[in-house]
């Protein structure tokens, strides 16, 4: 516990010890000379910090960017999946024959499409013969 304790009372990233010297100062109700003593800061900083804070302009935390919400693979290519498999080809063919028309997939996403189709690895191995 100790350990954890000493996350906060003394961070690494500059990030974190922004955090810490503004919670302290808001929250926690340190004083400036407080917050100089622990963390290091000077005094004109600190006031830096609650002045940007204030008006926005303090990012302390990232934002990560979401994924796509959208499929990357064009339906006419999942037909173009869908066609090739019904015609007896593996996965890995599949992929090789899609390269071969300048579209670059992994077999993982081959495969996934033809499981959405209703197509699962049981049944995409007993189509070839």
């Amino acid at each position: 516990m100790e350990d954890l304790k000493e996350f906060f009372e003394k961070p690494i990233t500059p990030k974190h010890k922004q955090y810490e010297v503004l919670r302290g100062y808001i929250k926690e109700g340190y004083s400036i000379k407080e917050l100089e003593d622990k963390f290091g800061y000077k005094r004109n900083t600190i006031y830096s910090l609650i002045r940007d804070l204030k008006a926005g302009k303090l990012e302390l935390f990232t934002n990560p960017k979401p994924g796509p919400k959208t499929r990357r693979v064009s339906p006419e290519t999942q037909k173009e999946i869908l066609k090739m498999r019904f015609n007896s080809k593996t996965t890995s063919e599949i992929k090789n024959e899609l390269e071969k028309k300048g579209v670059f997939i992994s077999v993982k996403t081959v495969e996934r499409i033809l499981y959405e189709a209703g197509l699962s690895k049981a049944k995409m191995n007993t189509l070839k013969h």
